[in-house]
């Protein structure tokens, strides 16, 4: 039986599945970033919006972080 090499031992299916999984909630986190955005500028829902912006705005920012700490 042949030896994995250390790019296929890096690239296993636990591996590839946090980076996707950090990727969506890093893509939902942006889109509901614009989406509270948006809320802020319509009178009724602004208080709202700035609470949904504050919230998709974390999480933003802790996705571009995990992000950057992920190692294969």
């Amino acid at each position: 039986m042949k030896e994995k090499s250390s790019l296929e031992k890096s690239h296993s299916k636990a591996s590839n599945a946090k980076l996707t999984f950090i990727c969506f909630l890093a893509a939902l986190a942006t889109s509901g970033l614009w989406v509270g955005i948006g809320l802020v500028g319509i009178e009724a829902y602004r208080i709202l919006g700035i609470i949904l912006a504050g919230v998709f705005g974390l999480l933003t920012i802790g996705t571009l972080f995990l992000i950057s700490k992920f190692t294969r």
